[in-house]
């Protein structure tokens, strides 16, 4: 993104700068951290399953990559992105996945209209300085209609799955199995959660449409991490064999009698201090949070229209 802006002003000598002192940042943070993996386990990347004595040669290395059954790898990233249960390896209803898949590929689509319109479309961000009298406040939300912006934003995501993609390819090379994790895509939730945003938001084009797809991200994640959370992992914790949760379930599982049965199995075999009555105001509490939050929203969603209705 240095180079891309530098070409487009003419002028290379600040881009490369600036290019190199995030090299030089990014090497001082993690060059130590691969110096260690390649001296404890002989490998850059620190992959248990590549820690041998005899590692495989890079031609043999090289032939597998047409070997991978990439798009199943692709899809377990994505899939266990948006939800897998703790070490049990459960999913929730397939058309969760399913609307979650749309709303990827919808957002790609967008930034692909987002970046197709070029830097006409791009403003300044984060221009004039609040501490100036009477300047504009800059907007909340980072990277506000920056083509650069986002574009580095997409290049971050880009890379981590780049990476992703590496380790897929390296324990395939060790154990002749994919294996990933999608969970490892939280690193990178906030430029991803950007992306999505942005992307989503110039298909539904200004006004209300704009307005209504952070509130859809948010009631989304708020769902899935009910339905994750209290449909499929507290039942399955606490010895409620239930295959296809349902509504019905959701009453007999958190009923008087039920909740207090999943608070004392929940207890068991833990510490003194980790009661039926804690682990029931910890549930509580984190159904409190999960309601602030769409309660906060939606509070910040109609101050948001207020202002930019005309008679506001």
């Amino acid at each position: 993104m240095y180079l891309a802006s530098g070409l487009r002003r003419r002028s290379l000598g600040p881009a490369f700068r600036r290019l190199g002192w995030t090299l030089l940042i990014g090497l001082l943070v993690a060059g130590g951290w691969y110096a260690r993996n390649y001296y404890l386990y002989g490998t850059v990347s620190g992959l248990f399953v590549l820690a041998e004595e005899n590692p495989t040669p890079l031609g043999e290395q090289l032939k597998t990559i047409l070997e991978i059954p990439w798009l199943s790898g692709i899809h377990v990233i994505f899939r266990e992105q948006l939800w897998t249960g703790n070490s049990s390896f459960f999913g929730i209803a397939r058309i969760y996945y399913q609307l979650g898949y749309a709303l990827f590929g919808l957002a790609a689509a967008g930034m692909v209209v987002f970046f197709a319109a070029g830097p006409s479309r791009s403003r300044t961000v984060f221009a004039g300085s609040p501490l100036k009298r009477n300047a504009p406040v800059p907007e909340a939300a980072p990277l506000a209609g920056s083509v650069p912006g986002y574009g580095a934003a997409a290049v971050v995501c880009f890379f981590f799955v780049l990476g992703m993609l590496y380790q897929i390819h390296q324990t395939y090379v060790a154990t002749g199995q994919v294996v990933t994790g999608g969970w490892y895509l939280y690193a990178v939730v906030i430029p991803e959660l950007l992306l999505l945003d942005k992307g989503l938001g110039t298909l539904a084009g200004g006004g209300r449409g704009r307005v209504l797809v952070p509130s859809v991200l948010v009631a989304g994640a708020c769902g899935v991490n009910f339905l994750g959370y209290f449909c499929k992992a507290v039942p399955y914790y606490t010895g409620f064999r239930i295959p296809r949760f349902n509504p019905k379930h959701l009453f007999e599982v958190y009923s008087w009698e039920g909740f207090l049965q999943v608070t004392e199995n929940l207890a068991l075999n833990k510490p003194p201090g980790v009661t039926p009555a804690c682990v029931g105001a910890v549930i509580g509490a984190y159904v409190a949070v999960l309601l602030a939050v769409l309660v906060l929203w939606a509070l910040s969603g109609r101050g948001y229209r207020a202002r930019e209705s005309p008679g506001a």
